[in-house]
């Protein structure tokens, strides 16, 4: 903490621990990108990580630590990518309602927490936020309810991971709208009904051309990914490198595919960190 010109700082996989919360990270004031995942760090997240302004990138994944989003990360105007993965925080509609507000937030992977809340569905609980947002990770989660209604307000959204939970209903037709979406992941819920004819239509999953013209933007941090029947965890540091795809494994079901020009994959299957 003495390191006040200190940048970027990683200390990824390894075994640290000791209570997050407890340390003073005020005095790294152009602390860039902090990431910590995979460690056995616990308490809660720190407050006084936000008097670090200048906070682009943070990853707390594969921690042990508790409690939910406060208001205070509002000051991280630059936060862009944030990912609290795999740990046991609470509040999803606290998160969501707080989050939102981060203007600048692409990136939001929140899988394995909130374990068995329910999915906030009302439509309106973003309003106008999540408009710069283009990867978010909610699977693993156990939540229960709907796939919900306020995604369909996320026009830049390109990934979207809703895998392992307890979601039912349809697969709602709207996902067909959303321009630029060409990574959806539903594997292992409870969602019946038919395969909607609207997703055949998604242009960033039709056409080669859609392909050539992807953000090809690189991630503020890469984003590990594991496959089933995989050894080793896979490494993405621009958007363009996931694969496009489209996960319904382990649900239920039925009807027909309806023909379409896209590839459906129900083989592999992967979960960001």
């Amino acid at each position: 903490m003495s390191c006040t010109n200190l940048v970027t700082l990683n200390l990824r996989v390894n075994h640290l621990e000791g209570d997050l919360s407890a340390f003073n990270f005020s005095t790294l004031q152009c602390l860039n990108t902090l990431d910590l995942g995979n460690n056995n760090f616990t308490g809660t997240l720190p407050l006084s990580l936000y008097s670090c302004k200048s906070l682009t990138a943070v990853r707390l994944a594969s921690n042990q630590l508790e409690g939910h989003i406060s208001l205070a990360i509002l000051v991280l105007r630059s936060l862009s990518f944030l990912s609290i993965s795999t740990n046991k925080l609470t509040n999803i509609t606290g998160a969501i309602r707080i989050l939102k507000e981060v203007k600048n937030l692409t990136t939001l992977i929140l899988t394995k927490n909130f374990m068995n809340e329910a999915i906030p569905n009302d439509e309106n609980i973003i309003g106008e936020g999540f408009q710069n947002l283009q990867i978010l990770a909610l699977g693993g989660c156990n939540f229960t309810g709907q796939v919900p209604k306020w995604l369909a307000k996320l026009k830049n959204l390109e990934v979207l991971d809703l895998s392992q939970n307890r979601i039912s209903g349809l697969i709602p037709s709207w996902l067909g709208s959303l321009p630029n979406i060409f990574y959806i992941d539903l594997f292992a819920n409870l969602i019946s009904g038919e395969f909607p004819k609207e997703l055949t239509s998604l242009w960033a999953l039709a056409t080669q051309e859609s392909n050539n013209q992807v953000d090809r933007s690189y991630l503020e941090l890469l984003v590990f990914v594991m496959p089933n029947n995989a050894t080793s965890q896979q490494r993405y540091n621009q958007l363009s490198s996931l694969p496009p795809a489209i996960y319904l494994r382990n649900n239920n079901l039925g009807g027909n595919i309806p023909e379409a020009p896209i590839a459906i994959s129900s083989c592999v299957r992967s979960q960001p960190e």
